[in-house]
């Protein structure tokens, strides 16, 4: 891959800022007005409701995860960790290992 030109860089950047405020504003609103329902004296918190909640800050946040991964690996700059990378590696080393052996 060519490397990206500094406005190419620049407007990820701005993006990914976009993506990322949008979506942490979105997970903390639902935290908040989830904390207030639970805080509600003589009256139960409904379990599905909750549920529901919780299903939508994991939606934001896959959301906005694979929106900024995707970003970033379009101009070279996502990140890779390497020590996920080498657990692979051994995983499918000892996999070769226990076939050979089998």
């Amino acid at each position: 891959m060519n490397t990206p030109s500094i406005d190419a860089l620049r407007s990820t950047v701005e993006l990914v800022d976009s993506v990322s405020q949008d979506a942490f504003r979105r997970i903390r609103s639902l935290c908040a007005v989830t904390l207030l329902a639970m805080e509600q004296q003589g009256k139960a918190l409904d379990l599905e409701h909750l549920a529901q909640v919780l299903k939508q800050i994991e939606q934001a946040s896959d959301e906005a995860h694979n929106y900024i991964n995707s970003e970033a690996e379009g101009v070279g700059c996502n990140y890779k960790d390497e020590r996920w990378y080498r657990r692979i590696d051994a995983r499918n080393a000892w996999r070769s290992a226990a076939k050979a052996e089998g």
